[in-house]
């Protein structure tokens, strides 16, 4: 079930996804999508510095595809954590993990920096957006870090994670290519959000704000 959201006009019709991955027992979408995303905060809280290293790889490509499965090839506990055995795409993956570092490590001051980043800062390849993906996660990062924090940090399926859905729609528009459509589910919308805020933030705390912003 589609957010759609056009640059001219901005409007957005965003409602639950059906799209759910499935685990080899159940069919309940908003369970399985819950394991999911408690499934790779785990994995990041267990092995950080190689979450870290394939949140750094280009948002959605196939290498980060690829280090990531491997990573998770490794987290028999995690999963033994949630019961079953996940099928999860990818990006509900990365997602999730971006999430723990935005949870578990950096402070809402961390976060509030985002929205004081430059326009000359974001030449810089360490946040210089990649593909598509990576550029309307900033863009959107940018003009409400704290309205994305308050979405990606809901409990996955809820009336919550709607409503902070909902309130995002007027900062998605104007970051959309002028004459464009786009449309996401709430998980990958949710996933692609959550990595851009992340990867803005790891930014924004490595690095500082410019003098001439911080005066």
């Amino acid at each position: 079930m589609p957010i759609v959201t056009q640059a001219q006009s901005v409007g957005s019709h965003i409602r639950r996804s059906s799209d759910a991955p499935r685990d080899l027992r159940t069919n309940d979408p908003a369970s399985v999508e819950r394991a999911s995303n408690a499934f790779a905060r785990c994995v990041a809280d267990r092995r950080g510095g190689a979450a870290r290293s394939v949140l750094a790889l280009a948002y959605g490509s196939e290498e980060q595809g690829e280090r990531m499965q491997r990573l998770v090839s490794g987290g028999e506990e995690c999963m033994n954590n949630i019961g079953f055995q996940l099928r999860a795409d990818n990006a509900r993956i990365v997602g999730g993990m971006a999430e723990h570092f935005l949870r578990a490590v950096y402070s809402d001051d961390d976060v509030a920096a985002v929205g004081l980043l430059t326009d000359d800062q974001l030449v810089s390849e360490e946040i210089a957006p990649r593909n598509a993906f990576e550029s309307l996660g900033l863009c959107v990062a940018r003009r409400a870090p704290e309205s994305v924090r308050a979405f990606v940090t809901t409990e996955v399926g809820t009336e919550e994670e709607l409503a902070a859905a909902q309130a995002l729609s007027s900062e998605i528009g104007p970051c959309v290519v002028q004459g464009t459509t786009l449309q996401f589910s709430i998980p990958m919308l949710r996933s692609t959000l959550a990595a851009g805020l992340y990867r803005a933030t790891a930014f924004a705390a490595d690095h500082g704000q410019p003098e001439e912003a911080a005066e």
